[in-house]
């Protein structure tokens, strides 16, 4: 059989999948380690769970810190009485901006898990996308059922 690989990215992290024929390599790198592993496929689930972040709070957060640093250069500006000197509401106002970029652009929690088996496997579900995620993890399903027929004489089905 052909080999599959599939890659995914997020930030600074990056995972390879190698789909052989008997096992999956799995390939971790990050910032501060690499690590490498193979799973057997006979060891692996059939049941596909999908985890996702629909909550609309971060964005509204997010939105809240962004208006409010807006707001507060607004007032300080319009505020001719000079409460505050200029660099420290500047600086004040740079940091509620920083702070509502990094709250919208935090990543989701949005896995595809492969569970009830021996060993669970977790994937990205939209890298590089959803449609390439699902036809891999169904390979590894496809896969992972003639390992176990042909070993065992065991249909998962």
């Amino acid at each position: 059989m052909n080999d599959l690989k599939l890659i995914q990215k997020q930030g600074f992290s990056r995972y390879e999948f190698i789909l052989m024929d008997e096992s999956l390599i799995v390939k971790q790198f990050t910032i501060s380690q690499n690590k490498e592993w193979a799973v057997k496929l006979e060891n692996l689930g059939h049941e596909i769970i999908i985890e996702k972040d629909t909550s609309y709070m971060r964005t509204g957060l997010s939105l809240f810190i962004g208006l409010s640093s807006i707001l507060f250069v607004i007032g300080n500006a319009a505020d001719h009485s000079k409460h505050l000197n200029a660099w420290l509401w500047i600086t004040l106002s740079m940091v509620y901006a920083w702070f509502a970029t990094v709250v919208i652009l935090s990543p989701l929690n949005n896995k595809l898990l492969l569970v009830r088996g021996a060993e669970d496997l977790e994937f990205m579900s939209d890298k590089p996308s959803e449609k390439e995620v699902r036809e891999f993890v169904d390979e590894i399903i496809k896969r992972s059922n003639e390992v176990l027929l042909r070993k065992y004489g065991i249909d998962p089905d």
